[in-house]
């Protein structure tokens, strides 16, 4: 009898440790996702002092990353402001689905919960972006500020 108590409270043991661990990772991976997510609000923020000088470059390539982390309201916001600053469909429709998929996909891997769909996708995301000098530019300083 006394064996199996001894045994029973090793289970219970492990068992509990075992919860404690797997809870923690998932804190962890939580408190990781919140970081990246503020890094990239932080950097959406001072491309919008950017955008309010005339370049639109910050702005576009900071939404490009915002598919890995941001909410899915703000990923249709964006999109709503790219959609707005469009003045004709210079992109090819296919590519436009493809490259929507793709960044679907990423956000898809990271985000398990994600609202944004490939109807959503097929229905209202457009690929635009900025003077290619310009977003060089941006990117360049952009790694430079958070090296």
């Amino acid at each position: 009898m006394e064996i199996w108590i001894t045994a029973m409270f090793a289970i219970v043991s492990a068992l509990s440790g075992l919860i404690v661990w797997f809870l923690q990772k998932n804190r962890e991976r939580k408190d990781k996702l919140l970081h990246q997510k503020q890094l990239l609000y932080e950097s959406l923020l001072l491309s919008m002092v950017d955008l309010y000088s005339g370049n639109i470059a910050p702005i576009f390539v900071e939404a490009q990353l915002a598919w890995l982390y941001a909410s899915d309201d703000l990923l249709k916001l964006l999109n709503s402001f790219f959609l707005n600053r469009a003045q004709k469909d210079k992109n090819d429709t296919e590519l436009q689905k493809i490259i929507g998929y793709i960044l679907l996909e990423m956000r898809e891997d990271i985000i398990k919960d994600t609202k944004i769909s490939r109807e959503w996708t097929d229905e209202n995301f457009v690929a635009l972006t900025a003077n290619e000098e310009l977003v060089a530019k941006y990117i360049k300083l952009r790694f430079e500020r958070f090296k």
